[in-house]
Parts: C-alpha cells; structure tokens; sequence
C-alpha cells in the first residue's frame, strides 16, 4: 500500500540500509558472544531479534524489486528481463542453501563481515 506513496527506488534503499545496519549489529553480538564463549544470554538474544529485525528490511526490498527491475527494462525484453531475474534469484538461493552452512561452519560469525560487505555494495550502488 505504501508503494505509490513512497515509491519503489525508497523502498529497495531503505530496506537495504536497513538490512545492512541490522547485519553489522547482528557481526558484533555474534562476534562479542564466541569471545564469552556463548555464555551471554542477552547477547544471544539480540542475535535472535536481529534475525528478525532483518525482515524489516527483506520485506520492502523483496516485494518491490521485480516490478522495478521489470518496468525498468525495454516493453519487448520484458520477459527475458524477468527471467534473468528470476534465474539470478533461484542461483542466490542455490548459494545461500549449500555454500552458507559450510562458510559458516568454517569461519563462524567472520562470514558474517563478507555479508555486510555485499550489502554495503548493493547500498552503494543502489543510490
């Protein structure tokens, strides 16, 4: 509802500034908690509502980039638009299901900074 209002280009930059300040708050508790050795429960918790938090940001983002990568695109390349898109999403995806447990698993919270990094360049060049 609030698409017409705010418009799609605000919508995809706040919910990417917000994911990436909610990534770097979710680095450090992760990080100050392996250093306690995962003893500090209010640490713990501010990683579990930053995973939440994380979705006020997902939200905007998801729902507003395929009408704005679509419009964007010339009338007679609209579907093959659409379906760059798509295969660049379910490739994301891929990546996230099979290489994040892994990286995670080996590095811990430090894959977390490549995150932020990749966020902080979508920020820089969604502007």
């Amino acid at each position: 509802m609030v698409i017409n209002r705010i418009g799609r280009r605000g919508l995809i930059t706040f919910g990417m500034t917000v994911m990436l300040l909610v990534f770097i708050i979710w680095t450090i508790c992760s990080a100050f908690n392996e250093q306690r050795n995962f003893t500090d429960h209010p640490l713990a918790l501010a990683v579990v509502s930053m995973i939440f938090l994380f979705q006020v940001g997902y939200q905007p983002f998801a729902i507003t980039t395929m009408p704005y990568v679509v419009e964007c695109s010339l009338f007679s390349l609209r579907s093959k638009t659409a379906m760059i898109f798509q295969f660049c999403g379910y490739t994301a995806s891929f990546f996230t299901g099979y290489v994040n447990p892994v990286a995670t698993g080996s590095i811990g919270w430090r894959y977390y900074i490549v995150a932020s990094v990749v966020l902080a360049l979508e920020c820089a060049f969604a502007r």
